[in-house]
């Protein structure tokens, strides 16, 4: 059982909203930071906006990519859940890992199937690539549990988005908290979870000219 702090691995925090541009100006009057686009993920049918949130940490705000082919759009909607809501909502956490490999079977062995590794990629406005490796964007308890990426090389994405802003609480409510407290315990990681009447992630955050608090839980 974890309480207080934000987890120590947190790598981004994922807000999937119906409209990107609607969700930028939203996110830029509460904060005072306009989040910049970091592009678009062809296999998700989706693009996103990035806002700093110190080091190694970042906001990634999602939404389906217009422009993107129908059946990648059908596939980040089933995965992502864009159209359940009219407001910007938390939907998961992705936690910083060096070794996908031995998290996995770590995870695996204590009853949490995180899924094997795979290759993903970004393209940046600029046309250049982000890539990385990740265990895939499963869910698991209602988001309470993140998923895993390492960088490598790349440039880690924090360094690039629009600075000013910081996370002051991320933490879960769940009908079921000890099960949640053993699903993060199984796969390495901590999040504040307490019990609530549903699931919900709750992430408050503050930039030069307010705070802004985002609620929702996994699709």
């Amino acid at each position: 059982m974890f309480r207080g702090g934000l987890p120590s691995d947190l790598d981004h925090l994922l807000v999937a909203v119906p409209v990107l541009d609607r969700a930028i100006d939203e996110f830029a009057r509460a904060l005072g930071v306009r989040p910049e686009s970091g592009g678009r993920h062809a296999e998700w049918g989706t693009h996103n906006a990035l806002l700093s949130l110190g080091s190694r940490r970042y906001l990634e705000i999602m939404s389906l990519d217009p422009a993107a082919p129908e059946a990648a759009r059908t596939k980040g909607e089933a995965a992502f859940g864009f159209s359940r809501g009219a407001a910007p909502r938390v939907i998961g956490w992705c936690a910083a890992a060096s070794d996908l490999e031995a998290r996995r079977r770590a995870a695996l062995d204590a009853g949490v199937d995180l899924g094997d590794a795979i290759s993903g990629a970004r393209d940046r406005p600029d046309g250049s690539k982000v890539r990385w490796r990740i265990t895939p964007p499963i869910f698991h308890g209602d988001g309470m549990v993140p998923f895993f990426i390492d960088w490598g090389e790349t440039r880690h994405p924090s360094l690039d988005a629009p600075t000013g802003c910081r996370l002051l609480r991320l933490e879960g409510e769940h009908p079921d908290p000890e099960r949640i407290w053993r699903m993060l315990s199984a796969v390495g990681s901590q999040l504040s979870v307490s019990r609530g009447p549903r699931a919900r992630l709750l992430a408050t955050l503050e930039g030069p000219t307010g705070s802004f608090t985002v609620a929702g839980a996994a699709p």
